[in-house]
């Protein structure tokens, strides 16, 4: 329960708290910042299974759009890169990637702000 907290709030201040709050808040994020939060509930209530899942599940809600670059930028390290790169390209793991990166956040899916 409290390493969801800590885990939280050094995100926070790792990159402070105007970007956290403009990066979780976005409309096009909700989905993801809810169901995180929510899994974050639950694990404070003690259902720390579902909560750990529900927690996964909201997180690739809100970074799933950066699954490439992370996997581009892994397969550049020097030493690590190249002994990763094999398994990051096989075809399993691709598809799990791609649809990793389907869940992240649409920019279209902002409501509509003409009012109606």
């Amino acid at each position: 329960g409290t390493g969801n907290l800590f885990m939280v709030s050094g995100v926070v201040m790792a990159v402070g708290w105007k970007k956290s709050k403009d990066f979780m808040c976005q409309w096009q994020r909700a989905r993801g910042t809810s169901i995180f939060l929510f899994g974050v509930f639950l694990v404070l209530r003690g259902m720390a299974r579902i909560g750990v899942l529900v927690e996964l599940f909201g997180i690739l809600n809100l970074f799933g759009n950066f699954i490439p670059s992370l996997v581009s930028l892994i397969k550049k390290l020097p030493v690590v890169g190249p002994l990763i790169a094999p398994i990051l390209e096989a075809p399993i793991v691709e598809k799990a990637m791609s649809m990793a990166a389907k869940m992240g956040p649409k920019p279209d899916s902002a409501p509509d702000s003409s009012g109606g």
